[in-house]
């Protein structure tokens, strides 16, 4: 014991685990019980059959899936690799016995609706568990109304599981756990309170994501995210970085299209794009403008034209071709469909006054 004592690096993570099973210690007890050790079981077992099995699994790596397949996005992919590098720094420090430091793996993404900031959460998370800077790829994605319990009382504890049941920690609309203008309630608060608690105590074992609508293109309206890190010092003080998510561009929107149709195996005519294009240029004037999503759903409106052009001709034998392909006119109808719909959710009939009218 005392040679362990006189070594920095082991003295280093004795006190790692005092610290960690106590933090959550009932002092009135006056003593540290063996239950108190039970999160070792997860970090001590041999994991390495099974990180080689799961390796053996993964055709690409989550890493190269971010930076191929996922549609521009250059500023976000170079942040991203930034706090994995410094991670990774960060364990070659410790590995050599150097104490201090450490990083608080508390991150906020901001940006409209539909810009993939869910989809990089869970990739980041990830790309850190397979650089074993994370012990096990537990993921849960919830909204801030999640966290607020159904009485007084219920909001901590479900707070407190969602940190001790999971390793990657996405609180989409993040906004939602307070009301406008950053008010809270009773349950807004005691949800709070308790997630600076596990911050202080999980920020650098877990990586844990706020993400929502907001930044710097966005309208004050519409500025949701601000409300939410407005609303308590303790969260915005301990976030470590803020990555924003800008709306796609009508080119990489019509990449997106293609990637979503190519990964659902179909074959969309090559003289669709100019018309994509432009469909996609006239969208991103709109405020409410959904990005990827926007993709997708005019992807599944072609679709519904498709199946109605292909059936109508009632063959006997449908050739593959016959159920892949996408054509130019079922994507012109597609988005004719999309945007007549548009139309109709954004027209305000003005009331007709009610009254008589006397002539004189």
């Amino acid at each position: 014991m005392t040679v362990a004592m006189n070594n920095p690096k082991k003295c280093q993570l004795i006190e790692n685990i005092v610290k960690y099973a106590t933090k959550d210690w009932d002092f009135s007890t006056n003593k540290i019980e063996n239950k108190d050790f039970d999160f070792m079981n997860r970090f001590c077992l041999d994991k390495t059959a099974l990180v080689k099995e799961n390796k053996s699994k993964i055709k690409i790596s989550a890493m190269d899936r971010m930076m191929n397949e996922l549609v521009g996005m250059d500023p976000v992919k170079k942040q991203v690799l930034g706090i994995v590098n410094v991670m990774k720094y960060n364990r070659i420090r410790a590995n050599m016995g150097i104490c201090g430091g450490g990083y608080h793996n508390v991150h906020v993404m901001l940006g409209a609706p539909g810009t993939a900031k869910t989809t990089i959460a869970k990739l980041m998370g990830q790309i850190m568990v397979e650089e074993d800077l994370l012990p096990d790829f537990r993921f849960a994605c919830v909204n801030g109304a999640e966290l607020k319990g159904r009485y007084i009382g219920h909001s901590a504890p479900k707070t407190k599981r969602l940190f001790t049941d999971n390793d990657i920690i996405v609180i989409d609309e993040a906004y939602l756990l307070v009301g406008d203008y950053g008010e809270c309630d009773s349950f807004s608060k005691e949800a709070i309170a308790q997630l600076i608690i596990e911050l202080e105590n999980h920020s650098m074992d877990k990586l844990v994501i706020f993400a929502g609508y907001g930044g710097k293109k966005t309208t004050e309206k519409n500025n949701k995210m601000k409300d939410f890190l407005d609303a308590n010092p303790g969260i915005k003080s301990r976030i470590t970085s803020t990555i924003y998510f800008d709306s796609y561009t009508p080119k990489e929107m019509v990449q997106i299209f293609y990637k979503i149709a190519e990964n659902q195996h179909y074959y969309v005519e090559e003289n669709v794009k100019g018309m994509v294009y432009a469909h996609f240029q006239k969208r991103i004037q709109d405020e409410n403008f959904g990005n990827g999503r926007e993709a997708r759903s005019l992807l599944e409106t072609a679709v519904v034209f498709a199946a109605e052009r292909v059936l109508e001709e009632k063959k006997k034998r449908y050739t593959k071709a016959d159920m892949q392909t996408i054509t130019y006119q079922d994507v012109k109808n597609a988005i004719y469909k999309v945007e007549d719909a548009e139309s109709v959710q954004n027209t305000v009939q003005t009331a007709k006054p009610v009254g008589f009218h006397i002539s004189y």
